[in-house]
């Protein structure tokens, strides 16, 4: 094989590790790729080793994949998509890491808070905040060993359940969000 199609053959492969992004995007990483080679070739390198010093495709691929994940994910505001591009990044990145970890967090309490007032519509008097004669405290559904206790909060458990999970839900999105940011950040910075 000789080296124009050793070449040939890696930016091939390269244009479909990269068909997640937009052809315009994928063209001008080829083009640029392909004239890197072209002049390491030119200057007297074979062709394998002139793509020794790329990497794989999928290495070479990945930065760019991951910073159009980022950037994707930063400017269309999508939850889903900010957690792709994280997830992309948490391997290498204490940051993303992080930050997906905060998010699953809230999204944690986001979810029990809708449990407690599904629970609570469905059943008024046995979920909410509840003490008993002895000054036990109870949060949630109440327990059969705790019939006699009384509910404090009333209506209001609506209220802080409902905000409750708006918070989580605002709390999950900014750490999203903040993570991206850090992550976009730090890279404009090292490079």
């Amino acid at each position: 094989m000789n080296d124009a199609s050793t070449i040939h053959i890696w930016l091939n492969e390269l244009e479909r590790a990269l068909a997640g992004l937009p052809e315009a995007s994928r063209r001008d990483i080829v083009n640029e790729a392909r004239a890197h080679l072209e002049d390491r070739v030119a200057a007297g390198l074979s062709a394998r080793s002139a793509l020794h010093g790329f990497g794989t495709v999928k290495d070479y691929a990945r930065p760019f994949i991951e910073d159009f994940l980022l950037s994707r994910a930063i400017t269309s505001n999508h939850s889903l998509h900010m957690i792709k591009a994280l997830v992309t990044h948490s391997a290498r990145s204490i940051v993303a890491f992080l930050g997906l970890t905060f998010a699953a967090a809230f999204g944690g309490l986001t979810l029990i808070n809708l449990l407690w007032l599904i629970d609570k519509i469905g059943s008024p008097d046995k979920v909410g905040y509840f003490t008993d004669a002895g000054a036990n405290n109870y949060i949630g559904r109440l327990p059969t060993s705790a019939l006699g206790a009384t509910e404090q909060l009333g209506p209001w458990w609506y209220v802080l359940t409902i905000a409750g999970i708006i918070l989580s839900l605002f709390l999950a999105r900014l750490c999203l969000r903040l993570s991206g940011f850090a992550i976009v950040r730090a890279r404009s910075q090292s490079a």
